[in-house]
């Protein structure tokens, strides 16, 4: 996401006054109002309640402040059979499954109404829920949709953007920029990249991607529903504040806190009301973000050019079934002037049976990708094909061993690009044991 400088030493400078007077809690300053940058807000909702629980409070606030407030849900819900099979029955079945979809975009239809936006400002996508991530990934190329749990391949909702877009990642991008273009914001608010839901961090690596083809440059903002610890008090608290979690607190996400009159939590909280599929699904986490603030990221891209750059990456236990061998400590980045090489250092040794993906996403200035992406299992690296936009060349095992794991990535992947995505992702199986989040990185010139 491109903030540009001079808005960003403003934005800081400001929030640095804010802290000198009202101090600093949890990692976060309050935002000044007039850092908001309206009166265009943009608001990117990976699922039907996201755009309440994340960023009920900031809608509510612009919307009171008579700015135009337009919000994107990128898939309608339709993937959370859990909710809908029967104790001891059958899996759903797709027409269960787009059926739930039309009930959770329904209560998503009244929760905007709710927080303020007219309906003719409410945009769904209708891409698959549950799969961002394989659409970011594996399934980039409308040639080779995704097949989803509500058992389509393209978008079945004549409610939709683009009914019968390809469940793909081009076309979850291109649908982005389209809304974009259409509607200039002066703010875009999306999910925060470190969230730990692979829905909500594919979708906040779309939105960054389809930003920086639009050479947006307004303000950046990102909101936090999914990881460990968050928010530290769950449940209807609505007297407390939203802090970020220790974990992300000291990291590279500038953190912000919105405050919130008591307006704008009764709105908030009467939005989240007609979220009921999500209440009974999920009441506590849900009520959690019904709170004094909203709590609000901006999250820099980092820069390199020559020589190595570091990305140290969370380690709180996100996932489960992770170990010392499949948690990643940190990402380096080293830039020659004709090579590259990405390396993923883990707490222990690898692991032979684990599975470690490499993925290395460049953009020129034309707006044109390149990827390079490959599987290092038990010393041997694989290619991953993940698009007709993959490098040809496969690149090579430098170092596995020493607690790291090194690939050399095919020096045409760099070649004339400003841009680059880096994330590595630790498998056992077909089990996530650790993802990093995706790096945006503004690539100097040599």
């Amino acid at each position: 996401m491109q903030v540009p400088l001079k808005r960003m030493l403003a934005l800081l400078l400001a929030a640095a006054v804010a802290a000198s007077l009202s101090g600093c809690a949890g990692g976060t300053v309050r935002l000044p109002d007039t850092d908001l940058a309206g009166p265009r807000l943009l608001v990117i909702a990976p699922h039907p309640d996201d755009e309440t629980v994340g960023a009920g409070g900031a809608i509510a606030t612009a919307r009171e402040r008579g700015w135009t407030v337009t919000v994107v849900y990128v898939t309608s819900g339709d993937g959370f059979w859990q909710a809908v099979r029967k104790r001891g029955g059958p899996f759903p079945d797709a027409a269960q499954m787009q059926t739930y979809g039309e009930r959770r975009v329904a209560e998503a239809r009244k929760a905007a109404a709710r927080l303020g936006v007219p309906a003719k400002d409410v945009i769904f996508l209708g891409f698959p829920d549950g799969a961002e991530s394989e659409l970011w990934g594996a399934h980039w190329d409308a040639s080779d949709p995704f097949r989803a749990t509500n058992g389509a391949q393209a978008v079945p909702y004549r409610f939709a953007l683009q009914p019968g877009a390809p469940y793909s990642g081009s076309s979850v991008e291109s649908a982005l920029e389209c809304v974009i273009r259409a509607t200039r914001p002066t703010t875009v608010l999306m999910p925060d990249p470190a969230d730990v839901n692979r829905d909500h961090w594919a979708v906040a690596a779309f939105t960054q991607s389809a930003l920086l083809r639009t050479g947006f440059s307004g303000l950046g903002l990102t909101y936090l529903v999914h990881r460990s610890g968050f928010p530290s008090t769950p449940g209807l608290h609505p007297a407390l504040a939203l802090t970020p979690p220790p974990a992300l607190a000291s990291g590279p996400t500038r953190w912000f806190s919105l405050p919130l009159g008591t307006r704008e939590v009764q709105t908030e909280k009467a939005a989240l009301a007609e979220h009921r599929t999500q209440l009974r699904a999920d009441t506590r986490l849900v009520e959690s973000f019904v709170r004094t603030n909203a709590l609000l990221g901006v999250d820099a891209p980092s820069s390199a050019g020559t020589g190595t750059v570091t990305f140290p990456q969370v380690q709180d236990g996100v996932y489960r079934a992770a170990t010392p061998s499949t948690t990643i400590a940190r990402i380096e980045l080293n830039r020659g002037d004709a090579s590259a090489t990405v390396t993923a250092r883990l707490l222990a040794a690898p692991d032979p049976s684990a599975r470690y993906v490499f993925r290395v996403r460049t953009l020129s200035p034309r707006g044109q990708w390149r990827f390079w992406s490959a599987a290092v299992v038990d010393g041997r690296l694989t290619p991953v094909h993940d698009s007709a936009l993959n490098v040809a060349e496969r690149g090579t095992l430098v170092s596995d061993g020493a607690n790291a794991i090194s690939v050399h990535v095919p020096a045409e992947t760099f070649a004339g690009a400003t841009w680059a995505f880096v994330g590595v992702d630790a498998l056992t199986g077909r089990q996530y044991d650790d993802h990093s989040t995706l790096q945006l990185i503004r690539l100097l010139p040599d």
